[in-house]
């Protein structure tokens, strides 16, 4: 638990059975709305009159924006941390209170809603101080704030999607009070497929009026696509290229390489989706047109929608329609992918031919030349292949020269290379400065004359999560790339070391050679002079000599 005990609370702010004292739901990423693509989805269904309820942790922000476009806002937390810090925000508009505690146990039905909002799934719903409900009994009791003519706007999270599949923090395993939840353990009531969900709005009364799903991850919905089980072989492409190219699936820790791919190439993305999202509708009615829809947000915050209808693709950014229909050519691939493929197999021929293409593409783009023209997306990851042809998914100009573009282009790739841990053609210490430096010479671009200021870019790219697979996966590669050539670098000293032992050994066996030879003949030395003085002719000598000596030694004194 994280949160400090807090007393004071302001007058908006009403506590009932089941609040929690010590816990924030808004210090663990609320999911619900995290992202422009979703708020796109949820400002759709809003009205000036109605009266909403946000029931679960949703973040600020969205809290704050909708109490300003909609008649009466009421929040329902469990949270009393987030009540205050809810309430306080909201003090200045009219309208709005907090509610805070189990919904399920209101001391008193509250007046019905034209609009319910649940985003966050009913994971973070229940409150920890009252009696443990499924996840059944806690929709129920969201299903019973619902008016009789009103919408829901309810997020399930899919427990098959591919930011669970390749994450290695689990709530099932994992002991910290996030992740511990009832309803998310082995709830059977809990609806784990789209059929599922929908047989559950339909038993509780209400009709499914657009049914979406969400990638690439809960915690940031950046791509929302309805009606896919009408989407083409374009608008298929489409959603592959939004959600691999997507500022978010950077931190989704999914193993991209491997997992995503395979679920893009075998047409299987959408089951694979990280929830759904439903506006279902109470009383009779049937469901609106099943219209191919991809709502994605882009790395600048801009929300583009791409609409099929006729066998065209019509593009709105931001609300604006755009001019042309957007041309996706059938097969057509991102530029990113096919680098990052060449890149595995060390295929330097074919990473320098579409270096080479890339560059050369840019160079046929017009350039800014006034205020209005828009700029648009350069990046490989929004660069379509199909055959020799290169088309890109934002059109517009560049801001500055061609080359300058390009070399933006790589600094972006070496992002992308670095957040998926993919593999690279060069050694694992390369740094990226030295990567863009490479890549630059195989487009044939100029040198650049300050790499510095565009890696320093990376920095501002949020980290990968804590326990990625992905990046776990690439960061022991990488250190056994180090470590293999370590260990090569150490064998050469060691053998380097053995030489020198065998050498040195072999001249201190000479060296004791050479001793044990002086030794002997020391000895024999020393034998023969003991010979020499127990002979007669020594002895006889001493006898003789002895005398004379001591004359001579009286006479020179």
């Amino acid at each position: 638990m994280t949160a400090t005990v807090t007393s004071d609370r302001p007058a908006n702010v009403t506590l009932v059975k089941g609040a929690m004292q010590r816990w924030s739901d808004l210090e663990h990423a609320p999911g619900g709305g995290a992202s422009a693509a979703a708020r796109t989805y949820v400002e759709q269904q809003l009205r000036p009159d109605a009266r909403v309820a946000l029931v679960g942790p949703h973040p600020l922000d969205l809290i704050t924006g909708l109490a300003g476009q909609v008649g009466h806002l009421t929040v329902f937390t469990r949270s009393i941390p987030d009540a205050v810090l809810i309430g306080n925000a909201l003090l200045e508009c009219e309208g709005t209170e907090v509610v805070c505690g189990s919904v399920a146990h209101l001391p008193e039905a509250p007046e019905p809603f034209d609009l319910v909002i649940a985003l966050d799934d009913m994971t973070r719903v229940l409150s920890l101080e009252t009696e443990v409900l499924d996840w059944q009994e806690v929709f129920d009791a969201v299903r019973a704030l619902l008016a009789d003519d009103g919408t829901l706007l309810l997020g399930v999270e899919n427990e098959l999607g591919l930011h669970r599949i390749g994450s290695l923090r689990s709530r099932y395993t994992s002991n910290d009070d996030a992740t511990w939840s009832a309803t998310a353990t082995f709830d059977t009531g809990r609806p784990r497929t789209e059929a599922a969900l929908t047989g559950v709005l339909a038993d509780a009364g209400l009709v499914v009026r657009r049914l979406g799903i969400g990638l690439p991850a809960w915690e940031d919905q950046a791509v929302i696509a309805t009606g896919t089980r009408s989407f083409s072989p374009q608008m298929d492409t489409l959603l592959a290229a939004a959600t691999l190219g997507s500022a978010a699936f950077r931190r989704v820790g999914a193993d991209p390489t491997r997992v995503t791919r395979a679920a893009v190439l075998s047409g299987r993305l959408p089951d694979l989706a990280s929830g759904w999202f439903v506006v279902a509708g109470a009383g009779s009615g049937a469901a609106d047109e099943d219209v191919a829809t991809i709502t994605a947000t882009t790395p600048s915050g801009e929300v583009v929608t791409y609409t099929e209808r006729d066998g065209a693709i019509l593009t709105e950014r931001d609300g604006v329609a755009v001019a042309e229909p957007v041309e996706v050519p059938t097969g057509s691939r991102l530029l990113s992918e096919h680098v990052l493929d060449a890149c595995a197999v060390h295929d330097l021929p074919a990473l320098r031919s579409l270096l080479r293409r890339y560059a050369g593409w840019l160079a046929g783009r017009p350039t800014r030349t006034s205020a209005g023209d828009r700029v648009g997306d350069i990046r490989m990851d929004a660069v379509l292949v199909a055959d020799d042809e290169l088309v890109a998914l934002d059109p517009g100009v560049l801001r500055g020269s061609a080359e300058d573009a390009a070399w933006e282009g790589l600094a972006d790739l070496v992002r992308v290379i670095r957040a998926r841990g993919a593999r690279h053609p060069w050694p694992s210490a390369t740094d990226d400065r030295t990567m863009m430096s490479i890549m630059g010479a195989m487009a044939e671009l100029a040198p650049h004359p300050d790499l510095e200021a565009l890696v320093g870019t990376e920095s501002r790219e949020p980290a990968l999560p804590a326990y990625d697979v992905p990046g776990l996966l690439a960061v022991i590669e990488r250190l056994t790339e180090t470590n293999t050539a370590l260990a090569s670098r150490a064998q050469w000293f060691e053998d380097r070391l053995n030489t020198r032992e065998r050498e040195m050994r072999l001249r201190t066996a000479r060296h004791d050679e050479e001793l044990k030879r002086v030794v002997r003949q020391q000895e024999l030395l020393r034998s023969s002079a003991e010979d020499v003085r127990r002979s007669i002719t020594y002895r006889a000598g001493n006898l003789l000599i002895g005398p004379m000596r001591k004359v001579r030694d009286r006479g020179g004194r």
